[in-house]
């Protein structure tokens, strides 16, 4: 009989190497995490997946929306925007028409009155007053000037047989009196002119002065 050989101590088998693999504990744990890395990562995505969906779905359906009667009072309040806009705008456009009226009747007062001082210093006798009929007559060296106030309106003409033109219009009042002073008359007209709006704080009136070149005597 032959007797079986025995491997040297210390030396190892294929046999053995692979029973010793397959039973070592260290490549047994790493196997199996692996496995288990790899049968979870997938669950591990689908559950990211699934939480996404459901936060996307709660988002949209606590997503933020308006209802009719929100709609509604929305354009409400735009309306009523609006409107004050509106009216601010058309006021603010009224007094801006006012003020230019304003501004051109003082300009039509005060080249009216100027050109009654320049007449008034032309003069070369003495100026008479018709008191009834509220014309003044001015004589002057080759033709006679003549004002006279009548239907809210100031005319003048340049001769006894020229027509009357409107010189001012929109006048309230109107009155050209003698001002007697220490060695000279002066004249002085009082004007007032009509008012657009009744709540004008400040009433258009005018005063104009002049004393003839020639002199009268008080």
């Amino acid at each position: 009989m032959k007797s079986a050989s025995r491997p040297a101590p210390g030396a190892r088998t294929a046999e053995s190497a692979r029973f010793s693999n397959a039973v070592n504990p260290s490549s047994l744990g790493k196997r199996w995490v692996r496995a288990d890395m790899a049968v979870r990562a997938p669950k591990r995505l689908d559950g990211l997946r699934q939480a996404q969906g459901t936060s996307c779905a709660g988002r949209a359906a606590h997503s933020p929306a308006f209802t009719i009667i929100e709609c509604l009072v929305y354009i409400g309040l735009f309306a009523v925007l609006l409107g004050l806009g509106t009216v601010a705008f058309y006021r603010c456009f009224d007094n801006m028409k006012g003020l230019r009226r304003n501004a051109d009747d003082i300009t039509r007062a005060v080249h009216a009155g100027e050109l009654w001082r320049n007449d008034i210093r032309a003069a070369a006798r003495a100026i008479q007053v018709d008191e009834t009929d509220q014309t003044i007559r001015i004589p002057q060296r080759d033709r006679e000037i003549f004002y006279r106030f009548a239907d809210t309106q100031v005319f003048r003409k340049t001769g006894a047989d020229a027509p009357w033109l409107p010189l001012l219009p929109r006048v309230k009042s109107s009155q050209m009196t003698s001002d007697p002073r220490a060695h000279v008359t002066a004249w002085r007209w009082e004007l007032e002119l009509q008012i657009s709006r009744k709540d004008t704080r400040l009433r258009p009136l005018f005063s104009f002065i002049a004393v003839p070149q020639t002199g009268n005597p008080p």
